[in-house]
């Protein structure tokens, strides 16, 4: 169960840094 929230949170982090990179973008 670690590891799937573990994983849960890299996702997490992912869409972060791609909302971050598409507010660059607009």
């Amino acid at each position: 169960t670690y590891t799937f929230l573990n994983f849960r949170n890299n996702i997490n982090k992912l869409y972060d840094i791609i909302e971050l990179s598409f507010y660059k973008i607009g």
